[in-house]
């Protein structure tokens, strides 16, 4: 092969070489695009698996943990009325020994329920305290009458003060 035909073939290849390297990187942009979208696409199904996932376990759970508040109002609706009605049988007019056994009663749950303490209002007496209350308790066995219980109720619907008049 002489010189001419080697700078002719040279010159046929340069526009070719340049036209190939055009098609590869156009080549590369075109799959950078692909696969790009391959993976917003893979994280999208996965996000949506993921909404599902949590929506199926959401309403499982969320009914589950629906009656398990349902069950507890329930509860503590039972709880209450169990409390106030031991002191609302008592409301009303009553005789000094139902009085008495009220007091015991109040000063036996002030112990034991740090959640509803009552107070007991008998004169110028208005306490929580044992001791106080006690004291109502001495004033009503001197004096046989009867006596009118009133019932009143916290934020909750639980009995938190009883006053005892004559």
């Amino acid at each position: 092969m002489n010189k001419d035909e080697k700078k002719k073939i040279e010159k046929e290849f340069k526009p070719r070489t340049w036209l190939l390297i055009v098609l590869i990187i156009i080549g590369l942009g075109i799959t950078v695009v692909l696969v790009d979208k391959v993976i917003e696409d893979k994280k999208k199904k996965d996000v949506e698996v993921k909404e599902k996932a949590n929506d199926f376990v959401n309403n499982i759970f969320g009914n589950i943990k629906k009656q398990y508040e349902e069950s507890q109002k329930r509860e503590s609706d039972w709880d209450k009325k169990t409390f106030n009605d031991d002191y609302e049988f008592w409301s009303g007019t009553q005789s000094r020994m139902v009085i008495i056994n009220i007091i015991d009663d109040v000063i036996t749950n002030n112990k034991t329920n740090n959640e509803h303490i009552i107070t007991v209002i008998n004169g110028e007496i208005n306490s929580t305290d044992p001791e106080e209350i006690r004291k109502i308790k001495d004033n009503i066995k001197e004096y046989p009458v009867e006596y009118e219980v009133i019932l009143d109720y916290d934020e909750n619907g639980y009995v938190n003060k009883i006053t005892i008049e004559e």
